[in-house]
């Protein structure tokens, strides 16, 4: 299993010119597919809150940190992974 936090990017809204800030969670290709990810983001009831984007080698997700917890949303994404993979692979 592969996860890679790779940094924390700051970008403006233009409506209100408040400053978003968002983690970023990249996870390669080689181990999951995109429907999973996304059905994990369902599991968690994370569905229209963080991005996916493709990069080089994998997934990049965006999770918002306007609240303050995105580092929390990120732990629950990565256990959910694991357990889903767990539930797969041990049957």
């Amino acid at each position: 299993m592969h996860f890679s936090p790779i940094c924390v990017i700051m970008t403006k809204t233009n409506k209100k010119q408040e400053t978003a800030m968002n983690k970023l969670l990249l996870i390669s290709a080689m181990q999951y597919d995109f429907h999973t990810l996304l059905k994990v983001a369902d599991i968690c009831g994370f569905t229209g809150e963080i991005g996916f984007h493709d990069a080089e080698d994998g997934y990049l997700l965006t999770f918002p940190d306007n609240d303050g917890h995105a580092d929390r949303r990120i732990a629950e994404y990565r256990s959910r992974l694991r357990d889903l993979e767990h539930n797969i692979w041990n049957r």
